[in-house]
């Protein structure tokens, strides 16, 4: 923030989230600058828009609605042009979105009702986004499994405004920056998309023809595989693994202990492509884990995702032997294949197809083990083949991998940029107004 001027005049505001605010600038409750809407109906009315949570892009404001809503609450909220909702719900999402439309939303959006002589709603919109109002409202939750806000107290907390001039120029600033920085982000978005492709094609290459392009093709008889060497076979995943299960699928969270345990007790969620993430993974006593000793994962076994994102697949490395996990699907190590290769093979574009032609449900995609069974992989009968083809994929794939993970903190860096500067312009800690007029 430092190309930015301050205010010239500060004074304490007496209120803990925003601290010092310029001389002139206003505090008051919110309810008293934009009330909440009581405006209600008995169900969705035909061809009226309708605002799930899920439609509002979480710390953006952005309004999402390629895709209907699938479930519509049966009281609905009502807002208007010149709105702003704010989502109850599990607060530091940061579900805030400034109206341009009429139509009418889940109840678990607050509809505000900025008061014109009193708050800009474009300025109110960035206020409510800024991280200490959604850090306060966090604070004031109840209920452990869906954390929710109370009106009543969100009302009656203490927000800064300037005067609606000052405000408008705050809003059309903000409107400026944030289009820039989001139009960066979505390019370099872009830009990892496409690496990710060319990631994607070498690993499909690699697996279905090898690294020999001088051995004989032949065609595979699978449309998602192609031509493989004519050495190599089609097999079934149930004749590669020597075993294929599941972890524990009755009320996983049973076992977990209250105040944590040592083993760690992975989900789908704790899975992406080649790498488990057990830093916020779930915790298990070791007794605990005992007793679930038929799906206590050994090194070099294979877990794949099968709610969510089905096919998502990594290798058990030697620190995590032991742990335990729910829901996926564990491939014994065999001696017929290396761990390494056949994760690979698993989350390539061949791999996948296998599950895209057996995946069922609506909100959340996944398969059964006994679709699993009859999965169809490029087969190198060598182990020595399967190695080298790892090796090869490593190498390569370092020189996407880089780029991609410098991208992706670029992009971190730009996110928190972006929250920051939201907050500062709000809350009067930078004084943006000869930068407005600048353009």
């Amino acid at each position: 923030m430092g190309k930015y001027k301050t205010y010239e005049k500060y004074r304490p505001s007496r209120v803990e989230w925003l601290g010092e605010v310029p001389q002139d600038w206003e505090i008051r409750k919110l309810k008293f600058a934009s009330p909440n809407s009581s405006e209600k109906l008995a169900g969705k009315p035909e061809g009226v828009a309708y605002i799930g949570l899920e439609n509002i892009e979480s710390k953006t404001g952005r309004l999402l609605l390629e895709s209907p809503t699938e479930v519509v609450d049966s009281i609905v909220s009502v807002f208007h042009p010149g709105d702003v909702l704010f989502g109850k719900l599990r607060p530091y999402l940061a579900k805030v979105f400034y109206s341009d439309l009429f139509g009418v939303c889940t109840s678990e959006l607050m509809v505000l009702r900025p008061i014109s002589e009193v708050i800009d709603g474009k300025y109110l919109s960035y206020l409510l986004l800024s991280d200490g109002f959604i850090s306060l409202v966090n604070s004031t939750t109840y209920g452990a499994k869906m954390p929710r806000a109370n009106s009543n107290e969100i009302l009656n907390i203490q927000i800064c405004r300037p005067s609606l001039d000052e405000q408008k120029l705050i809003a059309r600033f903000l409107d400026r920056e944030t289009t820039r920085i989001d139009t960066l982000i979505t390019k370099k978005r872009q830009f990892i998309d496409l690496l990710q492709k060319k990631r994607d094609v070498i690993i499909h290459q690699a697996i279905t023809q090898g690294l020999d392009s001088t051995v004989p093709l032949k065609e595979s008889s699978i449309p998602w595989i192609g031509k493989i060497p004519e050495n190599w076979e089609v097999r079934k995943l149930k004749f590669i693994a020597s075993s294929l299960g599941v972890g524990v699928v009755i009320q996983p969270s049973s076992y977990v202990e209250e105040d944590g345990g040592e083993i760690p007790f992975i989900l789908g969620s704790d899975i992406s492509e080649g790498h488990i993430n057990v830093e916020n993974a779930r915790r298990i006593s070791r007794e605990s884990n005992l007793k679930l000793k038929q799906t206590i994962l050994r090194a070099n076994d294979l877990v794949c995702v099968r709610v969510g994102e089905p096919g998502v697949t990594a290798v058990v490395p030697s620190e995590l032997d032991g742990i335990n996990c729910a829901s996926v699907m564990i491939v014994r190590q065999a001696k017929s294949f290396d761990s390494y290769w056949l994760c690979y093979v698993m989350n390539s574009i061949a791999g996948k197809a296998n599950i895209t032609l057996v995946a069922y449900g609506a909100a959340q995609k996944q398969f059964n083990i006994s679709h699993a069974v009859d999965f169809l992989y490029p087969f190198p009968p060598s182990i020595e083949d399967q190695k080298r083809i790892t090796a090869k994929l490593d190498q390569k794939l370092q020189l996407i991998s880089k780029p991609i993970q410098k991208i992706k903190e670029q992009l971190e860096e730009l996110t928190k940029y972006r929250k920051s500067l939201i907050t500062a312009a709000v809350t009067g800690k930078i004084d943006v107004r000869e930068e407005e007029f600048a353009q």
